[in-house]
């Protein structure tokens, strides 16, 4: 018998990074601490409740070559299903370095941030771990373009999106 720590990705890599590469974007950065990020727990196939998220955990989908995952020690095996190489860390300084090694040739990066707050469905990103990122010279961009092709039904298809006035102008959904 064996435990199923993930379901499968919900993600079809090439096509995010050929996303990121049209957008201009190094990367794409999925992040959850403890459940607060559920459009990143759902994408990474870790929402299905039957196992622990209680740690941080990081995978980055560059623009090109191979995903990289940080996960904490104690829930190790969380990404496993996920295609890509995985650093553990255990306490902060191992957490900080593995931020160095996981962002290393970084310098754009969208993730589920959206500034002012302007889509709270998106905005799932942590005012600290946005400085973390931030404090290793990369600049986070909002995640409306990648997460919103990806969560939101029909979003950045040919026929168009339909921009929410409440929100700044951000696309949100799909016209009917």
């Amino acid at each position: 018998m064996f435990t199923v720590y993930s379901d499968v990705m919900a993600l079809d890599v090439a096509a995010v990074q050929e996303n990121l590469r049209s957008d201009g974007l190094d990367a794409w950065l999925l992040y959850d601490f403890n459940g607060s990020n559920p459009i990143a727990a759902r994408l990474a196939g870790l929402a299905n409740g039957s196992h622990m998220t209680t740690r941080r955990w990081y995978y980055l989908i560059p623009a090109s070559g191979s995903p990289r995952a940080l996960v904490h020690a104690i829930e190790r095996h969380n990404l496993d299903a996920l295609p890509g190489e995985k650093q553990i860390y255990a306490g902060r300084e191992q957490l900080a370095s593995g931020l160095d090694r996981l962002l290393r040739g970084v310098r754009r990066v969208a993730m589920e941030y959206s500034p002012q707050g302007a889509i709270p469905y998106l905005s799932r990103v942590d005012a600290g771990t946005a400085e973390m990122i931030r404090a290793r010279g990369v600049e986070i961009v909002s995640g409306d373009g990648e997460p919103a092709r990806q969560e939101i039904p029909g979003h950045g298809q040919s026929h168009g999106a339909k921009a929410d006035e409440s929100n700044a102008g951000h696309v949100v959904y799909p016209p009917p």
